[in-house]
């Protein structure tokens, strides 16, 4: 296979990674919680918009898809030679990415050694030993324990949430 066919390859995983962590995201706090539509905004509701609550689903999912893009391309230079890496799991590193920041999931050297030996268990297992369950249970408006075991999963075995009972990987 020709370097660019590899290219092209990995750009296609980068792309469907993306669109399902963005998705995943947006299933949790405080994400899921936002208005589905919001009226025409005015400039002096601009210094309230965080307090107010005035983004939409859509506005945020926006941005949430702004920093994802940001954090592939963070990732890119660790993730590149793992062909193996399906898309699942790379949106997986991608949606810890936006948690814990692309630096702190870098120095996770076991991690990326797992990925790199395809032990897709251990791999999972070590995600679960970083800080990131702790910044996850940290936030005090949400109780997203749920989150952090439908990534361990997805993580060890390759699939959503809907697909893990389906297809082993």
């Amino acid at each position: 296979m020709m370097e660019d066919d590899l290219i092209i390859q990995a750009m296609d995983r980068e792309n469907e990674a993306l669109h399902l962590a963005g998705s995943h995201i947006g299933r949790f706090e405080p994400l899921s919680k936002l208005p589905v539509e919001v009226p025409l905004r005015l400039i002096s509701d601009y210094r309230h918009l965080l307090a107010s609550r005035k983004f939409s689903r859509d506005e945020m999912a926006a941005i949430v898809q702004r920093d994802l893009g940001i954090a592939i391309v963070r990732l890119r230079g660790m993730t590149l030679g793992m062909d193996h890496l399906n898309s699942v799991r790379h949106a997986v590193l991608l949606h810890v990415a936006v948690m814990i920041g692309v630096d702190e999931l870098a120095k996770m050297g076991t991690l990326w050694k797992a990925l790199r030996e395809r032990r897709y268990e251990d791999a999972a297992t070590e995600l679960l030993l970083s800080k990131w369950p702790s910044v996850v249970a940290s936030d005090p408006a949400t109780d997203d324990k749920q989150r952090v075991v439908e990534l361990h999963r997805m993580m060890w075995t390759g699939l959503l949430p809907a697909e893990a009972g389906t297809r082993a990987h």
